[in-house]
């Protein structure tokens, strides 16, 4: 089972985590994390992912938030020309253009899952077909024991 974390589940570890629902998503964000190294599960990068985290303005934390990165990644996909075309689509669509493009990507990698922290992206992709599930972190952990269970 392949897994694509979005640029905000790179970030949220770096996130103020005063607020329970953000600890809860870094909590979860490490928890998938584990699970991947444990069940042999490729965690994909791509090319938008450091585009976007090369954005940030803070450097101590565009640093910190690259150095997880480049630390969690077990693999990475290209972009195609096929990939462009899906991220276009997806845009027409409904998905915001980076959103479009992590879709297009962790699709062309066959993703199962892609983690996102940002509402707006997981409410967009419930309205589209797509070949990836997108969710947030904490839900991911309900999947994986769906998977558990089946796989018995």
């Amino acid at each position: 089972m392949k897994i694509y974390f979005d640029t905000c589940c790179f970030g949220r570890p770096s996130d103020n985590q005063t607020q329970a629902s953000i600890r809860a998503e870094t909590t979860s964000i490490m928890n998938a994390i584990n699970i991947c190294e444990i069940e042999g599960f490729p965690i994909i990068g791509s090319p938008i992912l450091k585009i976007e985290i090369s954005r940030i303005p803070d450097d101590k934390t565009r640093k910190t938030v690259m150095g997880f990165y480049t630390n969690t990644v077990t693999k990475k996909t290209a972009m195609s020309v096929e990939a462009e075309a899906r991220a276009s689509t997806l845009q027409a669509g409904g998905l915001r253009k980076m959103d479009s493009y992590h879709t297009a990507l962790a699709e062309s990698a066959g993703v199962v899952y892609l983690l996102t922290t940002d509402p707006k992206f997981v409410n967009a992709a419930k309205k589209l077909d797509m070949k990836v599930k997108v969710i947030n972190p904490i839900e991911f952990l309900q999947e994986y024991i769906k998977w558990l269970e089946m796989s018995v």
